[in-house]
């Protein structure tokens, strides 16, 4: 009799480790599966590598991420980009948490517009068969000497603002975050010498505003290094402005990355 009870607590005992272990291997999982974006878009995203900048702020605030951004291509436009098939196949192929859409540049413009939320919606409908979610990446307008405005800015915001409300989209204000930044800091550069790209400051600043905008969080203690190529023009000493060190300049774009996410973008 005595021999059966112990049997029955020793089998209780097993169960319970096996039920315990089990489960904290499954949290342990769960907690190192990284948050996967694919991005789809054209050099607007990848000059500098944005995505991978992006990687390395989340790695620096203790969030493992995985940015895919093989799917950006020069001069894209998501119709092209649905067109051609590639970036479809990769969304239904893959496990991602979010998506990102970045329209090529002009597209505001109403002939173009009808175009832009037509082939949104077509990719938010296969974006969500997977359960991920769609984010549009608000790229900044071109700019005049290396600045952004206001005012040329609020035609991109209107059109991304509607079709993301309605599609129920998560959008990445970066062409806000520039003007913000732009007028509160007169001298700051953020494009390169063509008024279109982003130099590698404006680069490090977009990264900022995809993080805070993915995860509800501010950049605000993540590494403030960033690579600088010593034979780029794009060196972190042209771009400085009036800032007294790389630190201060970091600190200020990671401040004003959070700060823009939080009040939206102006679109009247």
């Amino acid at each position: 009799m005595k021999m059966n009870f112990l049997k029955k607590i020793a089998i209780l005992f097993f169960t319970c480790l096996f039920l315990f272990t089990g489960t904290a291997f499954q949290t342990a999982y769960a907690v190192e599966k990284p948050v996967k974006v694919l991005f789809i878009g054209n050099s607007y995203t990848y000059f500098h590598s944005i995505p991978s900048m992006l990687e390395k702020i989340a790695k620096s605030k203790g969030v493992k991420m995985e940015a895919n951004f093989e799917n950006c291509k020069p001069g894209y436009s998501l119709a092209q980009h649905w067109l051609e098939g590639e970036a479809v196949k990769d969304i239904q192929n893959g496990d991602w948490d979010y998506v990102v859409l970045q329209e090529h540049g002009g597209f505001h413009h109403m002939e173009l517009k009808d175009l832009f939320y037509q082939y949104s919606r077509l990719f938010d409908g296969e974006i969500k068969k997977i359960g991920a979610k769609t984010v549009f990446y608000v790229t900044s307008r071109s700019g005049v000497e290396g600045r952004a405005y206001l005012q040329r800015q609020i035609p991109l915001n209107q059109s991304y603002q509607g079709i993301a409300e309605e599609l129920g989209a998560l959008v990445v204000p970066v062409g806000q975050a520039w003007v913000n930044a732009c007028e509160e800091k007169q001298d700051l550069k953020l494009y390169m010498e063509d008024n279109l790209h982003p130099n590698q400051v404006g680069a490090y600043f977009t990264a900022c505003v995809f993080y805070s905008a993915i995860f509800n969080k501010t950049s605000e203690g993540a590494d403030l290094k960033f690579k600088v190529d010593p034979d780029n023009v794009d060196t972190f000493e042209k771009y400085k402005v009036d800032f007294t060190d790389e630190e201060a300049l970091m600190c200020f774009l990671q401040k004003t990355a959070w700060k823009t996410c939080q009040e939206g973008m102006v679109v009247e």
